[in-house]
């Protein structure tokens, strides 16, 4: 029993592992657009991002900085 808890345990570290990866790779490239003490409005951000949609942004960027702050 114990060594199907330590599995299971297992796996989901390394699937946690590779989402906050995935996620890092979009708040490094928000990051990389942002300026320090600069407001930017969404628009701003998804046009230097390359992006069209507001979904997107939200999705892909912006609630994974806040899941990494938070």
């Amino acid at each position: 029993m114990l060594k199907m808890i330590d599995e299971v345990l297992e796996q989901l570290i390394k699937s946690t592992k590779q989402e906050m990866n995935h996620y890092n790779k979009y708040v490094e490239k928000l990051l990389e657009v942002m300026d320090y003490n600069i407001p930017m409005s969404a628009n701003e951000i998804m046009e230097k991002l390359g992006i069209k949609s507001k979904e997107t942004l939200r999705e892909n960027y912006l609630d994974p900085a806040k899941r990494m702050v938070l």
